[in-house]
């Protein structure tokens, strides 16, 4: 039996090592629940995008997880992916022309960019191409159309006629299917919050 001024040594160094980092079993789990960090929001890009929605954004930051949501001037952004812990990926939603906050929320816990995104309007689309440029004039041919300005709600007409499942890829790219019309060359035109553009006989 030891006598007890060394018993009390040898449990007072055992208290030192385990409170400097030491151990001589493996530690338990936490029984409590996790700790939940606070996200923080430093920047987005690009900083302005059509007031129709649909622009693609990376928003820069730290301490974003899976699950992360974002809105863009009050407005829930699409498409979000976290790509880490310091980048996300989203599309805006449609909003009123101006500045507006980006604020990522996740746990509950929101971070806040004022001002950092602004709505605008875009310039009038351009058309630059179609493919395929020639199909039935009974209509049913899916084509795509590129150029630039395009954005969510564009409408597009082929001869006059409108194309239907009018799908915007992106600013540069949308996909649409043709009505019928009479055979013969045709005007294609992309219609953008009331702006237009036109390529002549392009199909």
């Amino acid at each position: 039996m030891q006598p007890r001024p060394l018993l009390a040594a040898a449990t007072l160094a055992a208290l030192v090592f385990t409170a400097c980092g030491g151990s001589t079993t493996a530690p338990t789990s936490p029984s409590g629940p996790g700790v939940i960090i606070a996200p923080t929001v430093t920047g987005i890009a690009p900083k302005e995008g059509a007031s129709l929605g649909g622009t693609p954004v990376t928003i820069s930051g730290a301490n974003f997880a899976a699950g992360a949501s974002v809105t863009v001037g009050g407005v829930a952004a699409t498409n979000v992916v976290v790509a880490g812990s310091t980048s996300i990926t989203a599309v805006t939603g449609a909003h009123a022309l101006g500045p507006a906050d980006v604020v990522v929320t996740q746990g509950g816990l929101s971070a806040t960019l004022p001002a950092a995104f602004t709505y605008i309007k875009l310039p009038p689309p351009t058309v630059t191409s179609i493919f395929p440029y020639a199909g039935s004039s009974a209509g049913g041919t899916t084509v795509t159309i590129t150029g630039t300005n395009f954005a969510p709600g564009a409408s597009v007409t082929i001869g006059g006629a409108a194309a239907t499942s009018v799908s915007v890829a992106s600013l540069t790219s949308l996909t649409a299917v043709t009505g019928p019309r009479s055979t013969g060359a045709a005007d294609v035109v992309v219609i953008v919050d009331g702006q237009t553009g036109t390529l002549a006989n392009a199909y």
